[in-house]
């Protein structure tokens, strides 16, 4: 879809189910677009936000749906998405890795689940966010997200926290461990000089 006329009696649209990764959003519901689902096989959702040019309802953008056979976020998908406050993943994720600058510039994101799929983090992906909360289910290091404002971390799985895990997230105030965790790494709060609680 790369023009209004290709959807001009549908302007108004606000929610978008998007189910073949070779669509191509540019210059479509521009003010109205809120939710997009991503809901198809094969798994790599790629380049929907400035650096590529496919998104460009992601300035209203509020809701980033991922459905459950997406396998990669990569690198720069939601660049810029300033209003994007809400990013949900299905209960049976398989998302295995975020690339790095993924949510860079999305400077409403202030909460982010990471499902228990994840299996690596890019560099910089909540760089110039807003984020301050941040529930982790799988055992990762996030000193390297840019989450520089983070101030709340949940840990919520069944296994150790890793060494130098939020290493120099010095905003960092208040960790909740959940009764599943069996160790803490060394160094996993260096340099949290506010940790209160």
């Amino acid at each position: 879809i790369n023009h209004h006329d290709d959807c001009k009696d549908v302007t108004l649209l606000t929610e978008l189910v998007i189910k073949t990764s070779s669509i191509i959003i540019s210059n479509v519901f521009q003010d109205t677009l809120t939710s997009i689902s991503f809901d198809f096989t094969g798994g790599l959702l790629d380049n929907f936000g400035d650096t590529q040019n496919k998104c460009t309802g992601r300035t209203q953008l509020q809701t980033v749906i991922i459905g459950n056979q997406i396998t990669t976020i990569s690198n720069n998908s939601f660049v810029g998405c300033n209003n994007l406050i809400n990013v949900v993943f299905t209960p049976v994720s398989q998302v295995t890795s975020i690339g790095q600058n993924a949510f860079k510039n999305c400077t409403s994101l202030q909460s982010f689940t990471i499902p228990h799929s994840i299996l690596s983090l890019g560099s910089n992906i909540f760089l110039n966010t807003s984020l301050i909360e941040l529930i982790i289910n799988r055992p990762l290091n996030v000193s390297n997200t840019g989450a520089i404002g983070l101030t709340s971390i949940t840990y919520d799985y069944n296994g150790p926290i890793p060494d130098y895990a939020c290493d120099g997230l010095i905003e960092l105030t208040n960790i909740t461990i959940g009764n599943t965790i069996t160790e803490i790494g060394s160094y996993a709060f260096r340099n949290c000089s506010n940790i209160t609680e």
